[in-house]
């Protein structure tokens, strides 16, 4: 005969665990807060690039040339180089002119970065980025730590569908989306739209 293991009421297991607390609501408005600001600085930017322009010149991109390439920069230089090496250029010249393109977009970028700073864009592009940054964590953490209620994932569903509104989003993936949102919705299937 199986015996179960005696336990005492002390360490009994409990009936029910304490609801789990679901940030999803606040992880929602703090993302549509910092779009928002993002948006603000992104003006503000705009209008100081504009004044600068007029004492600074025309502001400077941190993008060169490179055989047929016209502007490119950061990781596209490494992919223009793999790309002349698979199109059986010479190594040898591949890579001198890939070290002279890493040289000349160093120089670009800190150029950028000299006028930027003179031109007081330097700050609010930092914070621009930072916010960014921040938003993009808020939509990790979705995936991190996904709803726990089915009004919550209903609401991130629409949100998303919102937030992706006017953006090239495969319309078969938003259609089902939509779906799904309806019925995980506290009102159930007949709900049109989301309200956070």
């Amino acid at each position: 005969m199986l015996q179960l293991p005696f336990s005492s009421p002390s360490k009994a297991i409990p009936t029910s665990s304490p609801p789990l607390k679901d940030t999803t609501f606040d992880r929602i408005r703090r993302h549509k807060v910092l779009g928002e600001q993002v948006l603000a600085l992104s003006e503000a930017e705009d209008q100081t690039i504009a004044a600068a322009q007029q004492i600074y010149g025309k502001r400077p991109l941190a993008l060169i040339a490179w055989h047929y390439y016209s502007a490119i920069g950061g990781d596209e230089i490494k992919r223009a180089r793999r790309e002349f090496f698979d199109q059986g250029m010479p190594a040898d010249v591949v890579e001198r002119e890939y070290l002279d393109a890493k040289r000349r977009y160093r120089e670009r970028k800190a150029e950028c970065l000299r006028w930027n700073k003179a031109a007081g864009v330097y700050q609010i592009d930092r914070q621009i980025k930072a916010f960014v940054k921040e938003r993009w964590n808020i939509i990790q953490s979705f995936i991190d730590e996904p709803p726990r209620t089915a009004k919550a994932a209903s609401a991130l569903i629409f949100y998303l569908l919102e937030f992706y509104d006017g953006c090239e989003f495969d319309e078969l993936a938003c259609d089902c989306l939509r779906g799904i949102a309806k019925v995980l919705s506290p009102d159930g299937p007949q709900r049109l739209h989301g309200t956070i």
